[in-house]
């Protein structure tokens, strides 16, 4: 079987063990972040164009780690995630979330739950799972606790 190709956006801790979890299974694995770090190409979510990501058409999964969703202003994550989006269409895309997206009172929470969020964060996860659960047809949304 073919190896495959990945790019992991934003290599905050989340991030950098995906990244180190890939590099052995895949033949090529990129790894962006907003600032300039060694060994991983600049990528700012809001401003640059994910497609020109230097070898991006080749890519063939996509894990969003970066942490988007403390972005203060909702409608400019929106236009982001969207632009991101129309770019990954073709693409299996694995989004990192959190349980944050639920109100935090009972814990333990399962994959059908209705999402319930109280915090801006958490408003802002529900409205990127959305979008992507919508226009993508090859997606994955993974719910971890907050580390």
């Amino acid at each position: 079987m073919e190896k495959k190709r990945a790019l992991v956006v934003g290599v905050g801790y989340l991030g950098r063990q995906i990244y180190n979890l890939l590099c052995p299974i895949c033949s090529k694995v990129i790894k962006t972040n907003y600032s300039n770090l060694s060994s991983s190409q600049k990528f700012d979510f809001f401003q640059d164009d994910i497609g020109e990501i230097v070898g991006f058409e080749r890519l063939d999964i996509i894990f969003l780690s970066a942490k988007i969703e403390f972005h203060s202003d909702t409608e400019q994550l929106k236009e982001a995630m969207k632009r991101f989006i129309e770019k990954c269409w073709q693409k299996r895309v694995v989004y990192l979330s959190s349980d944050g997206i639920f109100d935090g009172t009972k814990g333990d929470y399962k994959e059908s739950q209705e999402a319930s969020p109280v915090t801006p964060y958490g408003r802002n996860l529900q409205l990127c799972e959305k979008l992507i659960q919508v226009h993508l047809k090859d997606y994955c949304i993974i719910r971890p606790s907050y580390l």
